[in-house]
């Protein structure tokens, strides 16, 4: 029969009130009498620092019959684990059977986990790697700027000894981070100028053999500064025939106006002044004489940034010419003499007269339905028309620099009429620059006469 009180007990010294309230060691916890046991009775184990409640009076002396409810550590709670299509089952404890090197176990006390390691695990692999903000190239070597530098250690399941940071930087090298023996990784946030360099030592020990290894990992941050644009320069040609493709027919006239600008700087300083071209003045005027090409460039002079240059060291500028920058643009009009064609009483032509472009092209000259084929030097392939009234020789002109003409056809007979029976005995003069092919014979024409020739060479 329980015993009725009207009140509590008032317990007066350190012991338990139930000697079952709290035992020594599991051995003890499970030595109680069957008939001094209940279902929900709550026992501490205080060699494990762990709660258990009985939950089954039948199994009171195995582990089996007891649940864990809490650990000195936090912890608590069944570690349960499943096989095939079976329910979960818990675990009340793990026994491990080594018989192969290459399987470790290991137990961690403060963590309370315990590792398996099949294998021999690989040596670690470390990095450092520049992160957000990205490091910053276009710069001179002395402005400052802010970048991230990331160092792992990668280490797998090797066991870290000891890890440190360096900036190796020539001139520079210190001990950024560590040494450390725990952890994973190194985040700094950096702020330098010029180039730098970065080197990540780890020490680790292989868990299945036991070596220690050194690895060594180096990130290496070089400024690489753009040069200052080049000048741009706007050109205007007003020439005869035009002047495309960077082109002009030998005795053309006329002028090509140029204004030249400045490049963007790119961080450096336009020195004032400094921009020039050549030839000196626009427009530059072509007269009939010119035969050499025409070359137009114009240079500016920049330096580094800041008070005289002071963003670079050595400060870059036009007294320290060898450092500064100097950027330049060309643009070359070349003098080309183009396949041509026409028909004249005239029974030769001066390098002059055959540089008057009037003669071959307006109809006033001496040359009637002249045609220049501007752009066309190669006269393979090419095909002359001629239109003329009257008694005319027939010219056809090209560059003297190419070879001689294998055949001139007629283009609506496609019969080839150089040669020694031929309107063309062959190549009839060289002037200047020019090979002149012309009829043996003055041809005659009525009132406008149209002949068309394609040309071989």
């Amino acid at each position: 029969m329980p015993i009725t009180l009207p009140s509590g007990f008032q317990i007066t010294s350190k012991d338990p009130i139930d000697s079952r309230i709290t035992v020594a060691d599991q051995a003890a916890r499970l030595a109680f009498s069957e008939v001094n046991v209940y279902n929900g009775l709550v026992v501490y184990q205080r060699d494990t620092e762990e709660l258990y409640v009985l939950n089954d009076t039948g199994s009171w002396d195995v582990n089996s019959g007891w649940s864990l409810v809490g650990s000195g550590g936090g912890g608590g709670g069944d570690i349960e684990y499943v096989s095939g299509s079976t329910p979960y089952k818990k675990i009340g404890g793990i026994e491990v059977l080594d018989f192969d090197d290459n399987v470790i176990v290991e137990y961690n006390a403060g963590t309370e986990v315990l590792k398996f390691v099949f294998g021999i695990p690989p040596n670690p692999v470390p990095a450092v790697t520049n992160t957000a903000p990205t490091y910053d190239v276009d710069r001179f070597n002395k402005v400052l700027h802010t970048y991230g530098v990331t160092a792992n250690f990668d280490l797998g399941s090797n066991v870290l000894i000891s890890a440190s940071l360096f900036e190796t930087t020539v001139g520079d090298t210190k001990l950024l981070q560590g040494p450390v023996g725990t952890g994973g990784s190194f985040v700094i946030s950096e702020n330098t100028s010029g180039s730098r360099d970065y080197q990540l030592v780890i020490t680790s020990s292989n868990p299945a053999t036991g070596v220690i290894n050194k690895q060594i990992a180096n990130l290496d941050l070089n400024l690489n500064k753009s040069l200052a644009a080049i000048p741009t320069i706007a050109y205007t040609p007003d020439v005869e025939l035009g002047a495309s493709g960077l082109q002009i027919e030998e005795g053309a006239t006329g002028s090509i106006a140029f204004l030249a600008t400045e490049g963007a700087g790119n961080g450096w300083v336009y020195h004032v002044g400094s921009l020039t071209t050549s030839p000196p003045t626009s427009p530059i005027t072509l007269v009939s004489s010119d035969t050499a090409a025409k070359s137009i460039f114009a240079t500016a002079d920049y330096s580094s940034s800041g008070v005289a240059g002071a963003d670079n060291d050595p400060a870059l500028k036009p007294s320290n010419f060898a450092n500064a920058r100097r950027t330049s643009a060309t643009r070359t009009y070349s003098r080309i003499i183009s396949v041509r064609g026409g028909a004249s009483a005239n029974t030769t032509f001066t390098e002059s007269e055959l540089q008057n472009l009037n003669n071959w092209v307006s109809g006033a000259g001496s040359v009637e339905g002249g045609v220049i084929q501007k752009g066309t030097t190669n006269p393979n392939g090419a095909s002359v028309s001629i239109t003329w009234t009257g008694n005319k020789y027939q010219y056809i002109v090209y560059d003297a620099s190419l070879s001689n003409l294998t055949a001139i056809k007629d283009a609506a007979l496609n019969l080839n009429v150089l040669g020694p029976d031929g309107a063309f005995t062959g190549l009839f003069a060289t002037v200047g620059g020019y090979k002149i092919y012309r009829t043996a014979a003055l041809q005659a024409g009525g009132a406008g006469t149209t002949q068309g020739y394609n040309l071989e060479r």
